[in-house]
């Protein structure tokens, strides 16, 4: 049995095709991120149309793969990059929703009270740019975060060597919680932060991440950003900035250790 039905996987069929995405050029942009030898297994069709069923098909049965991967969550993320918010893009959202549901994924919003839920925003995702300035950020925030026993996923501690940071990055953004972009004029350069931030606002009000946008420097923020209500941590001294990245939290536990340099980790902004 898959993770979506027989009339939610055509469905998204249907739109996938009418968005161009069955022609053979796409089937490896599709496919990125995925190991190697999973998808040399995959069934290989001469015609266009029956290789993006086929696809969907074989990505639809697969389970969560040894390294912690969902196939199909890959390729939904890769189509959404590529139909770039396109006719095609409500249905590669509501497969996404599907999917999340079918795997027991996080349905209730941060406060949920009801028997059951999971508890709200315990895991955070960073998207950073990966610029000294903007990774001494990313790792000041992680620190001042983990310090109120949150899981914290970032490039700047879990990108490494060999690794495949796209399925990461997924992965973290599949476990709901925040999403929190640390606004630069790097970070607005960064085509791997704008490919975080979509994949994170496409999420964002289906169980997925809340994405708050946390600003380092004094930038103007993408459209969709500006109308969410950020943090602004500019020229601010560190304990000062320590109390207002926790606002995030809504109420979070104090950091544990000496929150003037949590674990040791400086601050990148001015002292005092």
């Amino acid at each position: 049995m898959g993770h979506l039905s027989h009339d939610q996987l055509y469905r998204l069929a249907r739109a996938a095709e009418a968005a161009g995405l069955g022609f053979p050029d796409r089937r490896q942009l599709l496919l990125d991120g995925l190991p190697a030898g999973f998808v040399a297994l995959m069934p290989v069709n001469a015609v266009p149309r029956l290789q993006l069923l086929a696809d969907l098909q074989r990505l639809n049965s697969a389970g969560e793969l040894p390294d912690g991967t969902v196939p199909l969550r890959v390729w939904l993320d890769n189509a959404s990059l590529l139909t770039g918010g396109g006719p095609a893009e409500p249905a590669i959202a509501e497969a996404g929703t599907w999917l999340s549901a079918a795997r027991g994924g996080p349905a209730s919003r941060p406060g949920d009270s009801r028997p059951g839920a999971s508890p709200a925003r315990e895991s955070i995702f960073i998207s950073h740019a990966d610029t000294t300035r903007d990774r001494a950020w990313a790792a000041w925030t992680v620190a001042v975060l983990e310090g109120t026993g949150r899981t914290v996923t970032a490039a700047v501690w879990d990108d490494v060597p060999g690794g495949n940071w796209t399925a990461v990055a997924g992965r973290a953004l599949d476990e709901g919680g925040l999403a929190l972009a640390l606004l630069s004029a790097a970070y607005l350069r960064s085509p791997r932060a704008e490919q975080e931030w979509t994949l994170a606002a496409r999420r964002d009000g289906d169980g997925g991440p809340r994405l708050v946008p946390v600003l380092i420097e004094d930038v103007r923020a993408p459209g969709f950003l500006r109308v969410r209500t950020g943090v602004n941590l500019c020229g601010l001294t560190e304990s000062a900035a320590v109390r207002a990245l926790l606002t995030v939290l809504g109420g979070a536990r104090r950091p544990a250790g000496n929150a003037g340099a949590p674990s040791g980790v400086p601050f990148p902004g001015p002292a005092g």
